[in-house]
C-alpha cells in the first residue's frame, strides 16, 4: 500500500539542515533522503528501532538525556509518550463509535475471514489491523508517539479500501472515516509539534537553503488554527520541564447534594446549587425548592449537636471551578515542574528547596534520597526488576531504582492471604499465556487490616428482630418479645491492593475493601448463633492501566475468587456482594480515573459478577449462589408464590437480614424511615367535627385477625378514636406559630407535641415503654392549656379531650389485664402498665400453643443447589427465581399487573380519620418498614448476591467434585496461620491500619484540597508507600 506522508508541518531552516518527524515511514523517508544526498545524522528513533536490545524507548527531543540515570529516562519518556498519545485516545473513541459509518462496529474487531469465506483475504491484505487492536496498544501506551498510532489507524481503513471495490459500502465507509480521521489528526499533529521539540537534525548534501521541504515530503495543512499555548495564573505560560505539557486538568471538586430526593448524588458540573455559609452542606436546585424555611443542621462529628439554619441564608453557587495540578519551581534551573511529575507531595516533602530531577539527576526528591536502606527490601537492586515500559509491549528487566523506598510496594508487609492471592494471580496469567515475565510485574498486598465496629442504626433495631424463638418479657408478664439486633457489631476490615510495575514505578491498579464478620450469638442461648460467619465485598475499584489489557478482567476475577477461597478456608460460611455501579464522578476507592475510562453500567457490572462467580463455581470455591431476597426476605413475603407459615400467620416484625455496614437494605430502611416521617407530617388532616367512631371495644377490635402488638393497639386507639373526636381538631397537627403569628409560642412551649406526631412515632417504633406515650399524650393538652388562658375555646377543648383520652386508656389497660398481662388484681390503672414494652417486636400471644415463626425459616433455606454448566446463564436464572418479569426488557423490567382490583381514589372523601398508610384490613402494621424494604429488595433481587462457602450434603457426587476442586485450589494456602477460635494472629501476618482504611476521610481530604492530591502517602507503621496517580 502507498504510505501516507506525515502530517506534521515543517518550516525549512536557513541552512541545508532539514527536520524529519519520526514515524513508521522512517525507512522510506531515509531512502528518499539518501537518494538526494548522503545522510550525515541518523534520526534517533530509527537507531532505536534498529537496536532491538535497547531497554529504553527513545522520545526524540532536542536535549540529550542519555547521561541521566536509566529510571529517570524511563520516567521522562513515559510522561512524554502519554502526553503524545492522549489526544489520540479521544479521536479513536470517536472513530469506534461513529454513528454514520461505524454504527455496527465494522472496523472495531478483526476480520473473521473464515466465517465470511474470504479465502484470498490474507493474500490481498498483508498486514491485517482493526481499531480494537489499536485501542489495546494505544491504551497500554505501547506506541512510541502519536504518529505510530496514526499509521495503524490509517492501515485499518486502507486495508478495507484495498480489499473491497470502490462501490462496496465497506469501501465507502472506510473512505469517509479515513477523511474524518485525517481532518482531525492534523490538529493533533500540529498541537504536538508546537508544544514540544520532536525533531532531530538530519544533514543533507546537495540541497540549497531555498529548497522547500514540501518538495520532498508533502505535508497536510490544518484547516483552522489551533492555540498552541495558554497562560493562566497557575502555569504563568510555563511548560513542565519533565512532561513538556502546560496545565494538567484534574477532577473538579466533588459536591454532594444533601437533599432527600438526590440521596447523596453528585452535583453535575456547570449547574447551579445552594450551599451553607460554611460550605459543609449543598443542595441542588430540585432539592432546594422543597426545603423548609428553617433547617435543622446536625453536627456530623458527634451526631447529636444541632444548629438552626435559615433557608434565606444559603448561598447560590455554580459548579464550574477548574482545578489544575500544582506547580513547583526548581531552585537550580528556575523552570516549572508539575508536582506529580516530580513525585512531590506537599504533605510529605519540603517544596521550598525543591530541585527537579533533571538537575539533581535523581528520579526521587531529596527527601527520599536520605532514606536509610537497611531492613527495607529483600530484593537487592543489583538483581533488577521486571517492568512494563511505555512504548513497548513486553516487560523488560531494569535497574530497581526504588528498592527499599516508600515507592516500592514490596517493602509492605506480606501475609498468608496476600501471598496466596499473588501466587494465584501469577498462575492465572501464565495459564492465559501472557508475555514472558509479565507475571513478575504484579504484586498483591493487604495494605490495611484493622478492627472496626458497626453502629447498628436505631431504625433497624426498632423494626427488625434477630432470628430465634421468642421469650417472656422481663418487665411485664403476659407478653413475649424477640431479641432486638445488637447496638454494635465488630468486624475486621481489610484493603487488598494489586500493584503492577510500569516504567519502574509500582502503580496501584486494583483495590478491594472487604469486611469479615464473626458469629453473632443469641442473647439467651450462646450455643446457638443467630448470624453465621460471613464476608462482605464493600468496595471494588480499578484504573485501566493493567498490562496486558486482554488479561485485566481475568486477573480481577482471580483476586476475588482467591479471596473467597481464603475466607472459606478460615471457616466463613457466606459471602455477600452488592452490584452497585458508581455514577460518573463518584469514585469508590480511587479519587481520579482516566478521562476515557468508561464507568460500567448496571448490566455490564452484573455480567462481570456473573462471570466471576461462574469461575468460582468451577473452582469449587463457591457452592451455591442466591439472591438476598431469597436468602432473607422470601419467606416473609405475603405476595410470594411459595406459601410459608409466616405469611399465613399474624406475625410481628421481620427477622433481621445479615447486618453488614454499608449494605443496601440498611440504607434503604433509613431512607424509608425518613421519608415516611416526613410523609406522616405532611399528610395529616384534621377530621371534620361530628365524625366520631363508635364506642371503643378492644375485644372486638383486637381479635385473632388484628394486631397483637401493644404499641399498634395504642396507635389504633389514638388514630381511630381520639384524633376523630370533635374536640381534637386543633391537636392533630403541629402548631404553625409563624402562620398563626404566635410570636411567643416557642418561648412558652419548650417541647411542642401533637397527636399526629405521637401516632407517627408509634408506627415508626420510637417509643420504648407505655409511660412515654402517656406522657406525650398528656403533654399535647397541657401545652394547649398552658398557652391559652382559662375560658379560651382551645383551653376548654384540651381539658375535655384530656379527660376523654384518660377514659379510653383505662378501657385499654383493663383489656390488657383481662387477657393476662401484668398482675391481674382487677383494679389495674394506667400507672400499673407504665413499664409495658412498646417495641414493635413485643406481642401478646394468642394462645399458649402459639408457634414461633422462626421455625418456618427452614423451608426457604433448603433450596436446590446451583448446577454449574460452564456459563453464567444458570446464575442469572437462579438470581431471578420466580420473578421472570425481571428479564423482560420489552416491558422495561416492570412486574405484571396485579389481578386484584384497587380503588385509586381510596382515602379521598371516605374513611375519615383512617390511616393513610395502612388500610383497614392490613394485617402487619407493625412490620410496615420491613415489608417496604422487602418490596424494594425484590425489585432489585438480581443486584444482591449471597454465595455459600460450605457444603451441606457431602454425599452427592456434585458436592464431592466441588470439594475436590476446592482442595486442589486451596492447597498452597497455610490455614495454620489463622486460629479460627480466636481473632489473635501472628504479628508477622497483621497489618497495622493506615490512611488507606479511612476511605471516607481520604475523600474529605481530597475534596478540601481541591482534588489536587493525586499521589498520597500512606503510613503503615514504618513502611510508607505512595498510591500512584492513575495518570501514570
Amino acid at each position: 500500500l502507498p504510505k501516507q506522508p506525515p502530517c506534521t508541518p515543517f518550516t525549512p531552516p536557513a541552512s541545508p539542515v532539514r527536520s524529519v518527524v519520526s514515524c513508521d515511514d522512517g525507512a522510506q523517508i531515509m531512502k528518499e533522503l539518501t537518494a538526494i544526498g548522503d545522510v550525515g545524522v541518523i534520526p534517533a528513533v530509527l537507531a532505536a528501532n534498529d537496536n532491538q536490545d535497547s531497554h529504553i524507548p527513545d522520545v526524540i527531543t532536542s536535549t540529550d538525556y542519555s547521561s541521566l540515570p536509566q529510571n529517570l529516562q524511563l520516567h521522562v519518556n513515559a510522561l512524554r509518550i502519554e502526553a503524545s498519545l492522549g489526544a489520540m485516545k479521544q479521536l479513536l473513541a470517536r472513530l469506534m463509535s461513529h454513528l454514520a459509518h461505524n454504527r455496527k462496529g465494522t472496523f472495531n474487531e478483526p476480520v473473521d475471514y473464515k466465517a465470511f469465506g474470504l479465502v484470498d483475504y490474507l493474500t490481498v491484505v498483508k498486514h491485517p489491523m482493526d481499531l480494537g487492536t489499536v485501542k489495546k496498544t494505544l491504551y497500554s501506551n505501547s506506541y512510541l508517539s502519536h504518529e505510530h498510532a496514526a499509521d495503524d489507524i490509517r492501515l485499518v481503513f486502507r486495508n478495507a479500501m484495498l480489499y473491497n471495490p470502490p462501490s462496496h459500502p465497506v469501501h465507502e465507509a472506510a473512505n469517509h472515516l479515513l477523511e474524518y480521521f485525517e481532518s482531525n489528526y492534523t490538529t493533533i499533529a500540529n498541537s504536538n509539534s508546537d508544544r514540544k521539540v520532536t525533531t532531530t537534525t538530519v544533514e543533507v548534501k546537495g540541497l540549497s537553503s531555498e529548497t522547500s521541504i514540501s518538495n520532498i515530503m508533502p505535508v497536510s495543512r490544518p484547516d483552522f488554527s489551533v492555540p498552541m499555548h495558554h497562560t493562566c495564573q497557575a502555569c504563568q505560560g510555563r511548560t513542565c520541564r519533565i512532561c513538556n505539557q502546560q496545565c494538567l486538568g484534574l477532577e473538579s471538586t466533588l459536591v454532594i447534594c444533601n437533599g432527600a430526593q438526590c440521596a447523596g448524588s453528585k452535583i453535575r458540573r456547570g449547574v447551579q446549587y445552594y450551599c451553607s455559609p460554611d460550605g459543609t452542606k449543598a443542595w441542588c436546585l430540585r432539592c432546594y425548592a422543597i426545603l423548609p424555611s428553617i433547617l435543622i443542621m446536625k453536627d456530623e462529628s458527634d451526631g447529636y449537636s444541632q444548629a438552626i439554619q435559615y433557608k434565606r441564608d444559603l448561598l447560590k453557587r455554580r459548579n464550574d471551578e477548574d482545578i489544575v495540578e500544582r506547580w513547583l519551581t526548581c531552585r537550580k534551573c528556575g523552570e516549572g515542574v508539575h508536582e506529580i511529575c516530580g513525585y512531590v507531595n506537599e504533605f510529605c516533602n519540603d517544596t521550598s528547596e525543591y530541585e527537579c530531577q533533571l538537575c539533581s539527576e535523581s528520579i526521587l526528591p531529596l527527601d527520599f534520597m536520605n532514606t536509610s536502606r537497611t531492613e527495607r527490601s529483600i530484593f537487592p537492586s543489583c538483581y533488577g526488576t521486571y517492568s512494563f515500559l511505555s512504548g513497548e509491549r513486553n516487560p523488560r528487566k531494569i535497574k530497581h531504582a526504588f528498592d527499599g523506598t516508600s515507592l516500592d510496594c514490596r517493602t509492605l508487609p506480606t501475609c498468608a492471604i496476600s501471598e496466596f492471592i499473588e501466587s494465584k494471580v501469577r498462575e492465572r496469567m501464565i495459564e492465559l499465556k501472557c508475555s514472558t515475565h509479565a507475571e513478575k510485574t504484579v504484586s498483591v498486598r493487604v495494605i490495611s487490616d484493622c478492627e472496626k465496629t458497626f453502629q447498628v442504626p436505631d431504625v433497624v433495631r426498632n423494626h427488625f428482630r434477630m432470628k430465634g424463638p421468642s421469650h417472656d418479657a422481663t418487665k411485664m408478664s403476659g407478653t413475649r418479645q424477640y431479641d432486638e439486633p445488637p447496638s454494635e457489631i465488630p468486624y475486621q476490615s481489610k484493603a487488598i491492593a494489586l500493584f503492577q510495575r510500569i516504567d519502574g514505578m509500582d502503580v496501584c491498579i486494583f483495590c478491594m475493601y472487604v469486611q469479615e464478620y464473626d458469629e453473632i450469638q443469641s442473647q439467651n442461648d450462646s450455643s446457638n448463633p443467630v448470624q453465621s460467619k460471613r464476608v462482605y465485598i464493600a468496595y471494588l475499584d480499578s484504573v485501566e492501566h493493567f498490562r496486558p489489557r486482554a488479561l485485566r478482567t481475568n486477573v480481577y476475577h482471580e483476586i476475588l475468587v482467591a479471596y473467597f477461597a481464603t475466607a472459606r478456608a478460615r471457616e466463613y460460611k457466606h459471602a455477600h456482594i452488592w452490584s452497585c455501579p458508581p455514577s460518573r464522578g463518584n469514585s469508590f476507592v480511587f479519587w481520579a480515573h482516566p478521562t476515557l475510562q468508561r464507568t460500567p453500567t448496571k448490566e455490564r457490572l452484573l455480567s462481570w459478577y456473573h462471570q466471576s462467580l461462574s469461575y468460582a463455581l468451577q473452582r469449587g470455591v463457591v457452592t451455591d449462589v442466591k439472591s438476598l431476597y431469597e436468602f432473607s426476605f422470601q419467606e416473609y413475603d405475603k405476595d410470594s408464590q411459595e406459601e410459608t407459615n409466616f405469611a399465613k400467620k399474624n406475625s410481628p416484625i421481620l427477622v433481621c437480614p445479615p447486618l453488614l455496614e454499608g449494605d443496601f437494605w440498611i440504607e434503604e430502611a433509613l431512607r424509608l424511615q425518613s421519608s415516611s416521617m416526613e410523609r406522616f407530617s405532611r399528610c395529616k388532616r384534621a377530621p371534620e367535627s361530628g365524625t366520631i367512631n363508635d364506642v371503643f371495644c378492644p375485644e372486638e377490635l383486637f381479635g385473632d385477625n388484628r394486631s397483637s402488638c401493644p404499641v399498634i393497639q395504642v396507635a389504633t386507639l389514638l388514630q381511630d378514636y381520639i384524633s376523630v373526636h370533635p374536640s381534637a381538631v386543633p391537636f392533630c397537627r403541629p402548631v404553625n406559630a409563624t402562620a398563626l403569628k404566635l410570636l411567643d409560642y416557642h418561648d412558652i412551649i419548650k417541647k411542642p407535641m401533637d397527636l399526629g406526631t405521637i401516632i407517627s412515632q408509634c408506627y415508626l417504633g420510637e417509643y420504648r415503654e407505655f409511660s412515654e406515650i402517656v406522657a406525650d399524650t398528656e403533654l399535647v393538652f397541657t401545652n394547649a392549656m398552658l398557652f391559652n388562658p382559662e375560658g379560651h375555646i382551645v383551653h376548654t377543648m384540651a381539658s375535655d379531650l384530656l379527660q376523654y383520652t384518660k377514659e379510653q386508656l383505662e378501657i385499654l389497660v383493663a383489656y390488657w389485664s383481662k387477657i393476662g398481662i401484668g398482675q391481674t388484681s382487677g383494679e389495674e390503672s394506667v400507672e400499673d402498665f407504665a413499664d409495658l414494652s412498646m417495641r414493635l417486636g413485643t406481642f401478646i400471644p394468642v394462645s399458649k400453643n402459639d408457634v414461633d415463626m422462626s421455625s418456618s425459616s427452614k423451608s426457604c433455606q433448603t433450596s436446590n443447589k446451583l448446577e454449574y454448566k460452564g456459563d453464567s446463564a444458570s446464575i442469572v436464572r437462579r438470581m431471578v427465581g420466580n420473578d421472570i418479569w425481571l428479564l423482560d426488557k420489552k416491558n422495561g423490567f416492570k412486574p405484571p399487573k396485579c389481578n386484584k382490583t384497587q380503588n385509586k381514589k381510596k382515602g379521598k372523601g371516605k374513611g375519615k380519620g383512617k390511616s393513610i398508610h395502612f388500610d383497614e384490613c392490613s394485617k402487619r402494621k407493625e412490620s410496615w418498614l420491613g415489608d417496604a424494604v422487602l418490596n424494594t429488595v425484590r425489585r432489585m433481587r438480581t443486584d444482591f448476591f449471597v454465595c455459600d462457602l460450605f457444603e451441606t450434603d457431602m454425599k452427592s457426587p456434585c458436592a464431592k467434585g466441588r470439594q475436590e476442586a476446592f482442595d486442589s485450589y486451596i492447597a498452597s494456602f497455610d490455614t495454620s496461620l489463622y486460629n479460627s477460635a480466636s481473632s489473635c494472629r501472628d504479628s508477622r501476618y497483621h497489618t497495622k491500619p493506615g490512611v488507606a482504611e479511612a476511605r471516607h476521610g481520604l475523600v474529605r481530604i481530597l475534596n478540601f484540597h481541591s482534588s489536587s492530591i493525586i499521589s498520597l502517602h500512606f503510613d503503615l507503621g514504618s513502611k510508607p508507600f505512595f498510591l500512584s496517580s492513575p495518570f501514570f
